[in-house]
């Protein structure tokens, strides 16, 4: 992968600049001088990657992983995102990115330079990362321009419903599928950093797949709370997911400046005193005695792993752990953990019995002993699985939303947690379609998510 790494290590170098400062700065990521305008599509999926890597594990999953009280923000601007205080100003880069250089526009080029040149595995590739993409975007901003996205005769696209956005990626993704299986063409090869190491380009093929499958069994859970015949569905589709945490779906790192981790860029070298272990996650985790905890947060100078109580903002709490907060730590984005565990939720909203036994082998993978529960002790135990297995995930919020686990005290005061983010606003001042109204809190604005009366999770589902 040496070639492909090279010319990947120049394209994330101009993102992790932005990377440090997206919470403050706004877009940086919309151009990108060294790349040709006529970039071939492997050079584009250089650019691809490392910005979907940035949206992935960058501002948004800080801001979600404190919104859900895995994190504590503690000091300046995360001080106030403890709290919710923030704008769209602060997440401008990331919206920006899901369109710009490195989104979705690169990604459509992708495509139709893989479409002539009859290279179906590396068309299949590439709708996957567009999947990705927009299934990322509609979980962090609900609707979004979609249909009328990277089109360049439409300059102000309209906004897709949510749901809309889902049914439009599943659609995808089994486009994706089919082209990934009919053996035509060589696929990126080196240039894939994810799975372009496998040893073979039918093993990388099929690990693309099994992601592919996984991604609709989560889409699928996003809408199942409000339509239940998505459970089926996610359960069929986590059948054919990753089974394997060998095979799971992550981010390529190392230690060359510009490639490393960005977790490791912004809590370590950049912004050290901004966020800190949370006592939801951390207290959890001791009364579990989860083998994790040590891999997940370090001792803090008293020589204890300990989180900020939620709203407290002590910055004498944990920090991430050294293998955490490596800059080579590859990231983990889709994974076999997170494929059992829905296909576990799945089954224990429709009555399979077996339920229990998706949730053990997770538990098994991480040296936790077998349990056994019935009942919403049972739905209860797979939600608090999927909690501690997706650290460090935007997709924690997704969790959140359609089981309300954990049981949030919100720290602003009021009566919910933010469940998305404010669009960009670069997009507010530029596109008039934007939404007016941007209600974060009430969970009714959401298309999978937990609806009462008062928009409140408190007490609810398998978080009372």
């Amino acid at each position: 992968m040496k070639n492909g790494t090279r010319r990947y290590a120049a394209v994330l170098l101009l993102l992790a600049v932005a990377a440090c400062n997206d919470f403050l700065t706004g877009d940086k990521l919309s151009s990108d001088p060294n790349q040709p305008q006529t970039a071939n599509r492997y050079l584009l999926l250089n650019g691809v990657q490392a910005q979907q890597f940035t949206n992935l594990t960058g501002a948004a999953a800080r801001a979600f992983g404190i919104f859900t009280q895995q994190f504590a923000g503690t000091d300046r601007q995360y001080g106030l995102l403890e709290v919710y205080a923030f704008t769209g100003d602060d997440y401008t880069s990331t919206f920006n990115g899901t369109y710009a250089s490195g989104g979705l526009v690169d990604i459509r080029k992708i495509e139709d330079d893989a479409r002539a040149a009859g290279d179906r595995i590396f068309l299949g590739v590439a709708q996957v990362w567009e999947a990705i993409d927009m299934g990322n975007a509609a979980t962090l901003w609900g609707d979004i321009p979609y249909r009328e996205a990277a089109n360049a005769s439409i300059a102000n696209p309209h906004f897709d419903p949510e749901a809309q956005v889902y049914g439009d990626v599943q659609q995808l993704l089994d486009s994706a599928i089919a082209n990934l299986t009919t053996n035509q063409g060589l696929g990126p090869q080196a240039y894939d950093l994810i799975y372009g190491a496998s040893g073979s380009s039918t093993a990388s093929v099929q690990k693309w797949v099994a992601a592919a499958h996984t991604l609709k069994a989560r889409y699928y859970m996003h809408l199942a709370e409000k339509d239940p015949s998505n459970y089926a569905k996610a359960i069929a589709q986590a059948n054919l997911g990753i089974m394997d945490p060998k095979n799971d779906f992550t981010t390529y790192q190392s230690t060359t400046p510009g490639e490393e981790n960005l977790w490791w860029q912004f809590s370590v070298r950049d912004r050290d005193t901004y966020i800190r272990a949370n006592a939801t996650l951390v207290d959890l985790m001791k009364s579990r005695n989860d083998p994790r905890l040590p891999n997940y947060f370090a001792p803090n100078a008293k020589d204890s792993i300990v989180g900020s109580p939620p709203g407290g903002k002590e910055q004498s709490a944990s920090t991430l752990s050294a293998l955490r907060a490596s800059p080579d730590f590859r990231q983990p984005l889709i994974t076999a953990a997170e494929n059992l565990l829905i296909r576990a939720e799945a089954k224990y909203q429709t009555g399979d019995a077996t339920a229990i036994n998706d949730l053990n082998t997770v538990r098994g993978f991480y040296g936790l002993p077998a349990i056994v529960a019935t009942g919403p002790a049972l739905l209860r135990a797979i939600a608090e699985e999927e909690y501690v297995a997706l650290f460090q995930n935007i997709e924690v919020m997704a969790l959140y939303s359609r089981t309300c686990y954990p049981n949030i005290t919100p720290t602003d005061g009021g009566s919910n947690v933010p469940r998305r983010l404010y669009y960009g606003t670069d997009e507010r001042n530029a596109n008039p379609n934007t939404p007016a109204s941007e209600n974060l809190f009430n969970s009714t604005d959401k298309a999978g998510g937990t609806v009462n009366a008062a928009g409140s999770c408190l007490g609810q589902a398998a978080g009372g």
